[in-house]
Formats: structure tokens, sequence, C-alpha cells
């Protein structure tokens, strides 16, 4: 059985019917994030939004005592080909070497402006 978590990290609770994140046994699953700050959607680069959807991720893990280091797979959804660059480029400045594992997609997004949704997979 996994433990729903992340829900009173200083946000208003989720009306969608997902958890921000789950525990099972001393993994953590956070559902895609993206960079959204007070309801918006932070900018309209992918880097801007990267780097708040990174904050919000870091947020999450915060709250349970984690950090980026304690990431080990990340999943990337992109909106543009043309934004892989950059989104690596910022993506690199967050996280630290040895870099967790990772899958980019191309794909377009639910949230129309949104340029970035990430899921990552951390462990205590």
């Amino acid at each position: 059985m996994f433990i729903a978590l992340g829900t009173k990290c200083g946000k208003e609770q989720n009306s969608l019917p997902f958890s921000p994140a789950v525990e099972l046994n001393g993994t953590l699953f956070l559902s895609g994030q993206m960079g959204f700050v007070d309801g918006s959607l932070s900018g309209d680069t992918i880097a801007s939004q990267t780097e708040a959807t990174i904050d919000n991720i870091e947020r999450l893990l915060r709250h349970e005592g984690l950090s980026l280091r304690h990431v080990f797979k990340v999943t990337a959804w992109i909106r543009r080909r043309e934004d892989f660059a950059q989104f690596n480029e910022t993506y690199r400045k967050r996280f630290a070497a040895p870099y967790p594992a990772r899958s980019t997609v191309v794909c377009d997004l639910v949230v129309e402006k949104a340029l970035v949704e990430l899921e990552v997979i951390a462990r205590r």
C-alpha cells in the first residue's frame, strides 16, 4: 500500500484526481509538475518554465526531507523540439552529476501554454 504525500506543503489541494506524490517502501513518485507560480505559468520560455518546474519539484521533495540529489529517474515532456538544447542547459544547472536517468519526449501538453512537464522518482 502506498501513502499519498505532498498535500500540505504550502499549496492548495489539487482538485484533479491524483496525489502530488506517493510513497511506497521509501521510494517517492512525484506526479508530473509544471512551471506554475502563484497559479500562472512562469513566463513563456522553456528556461523560465523549467526553472519553476524544478522549484516546484524541490518544494515537494523538501517537504519530505529530500532534495534533488535523491532523484534517480526523470521523465520530461517538452512541447517543441527546438527547445531541447535550452531545456538541457537549464536542467544541467539544477541537477548535479551523476545525473538521474532520464527520458525526454516531444509532444503536446495538456495545459495550453505549458512548454515542459517533469515527473520524478526519488529514493530516501
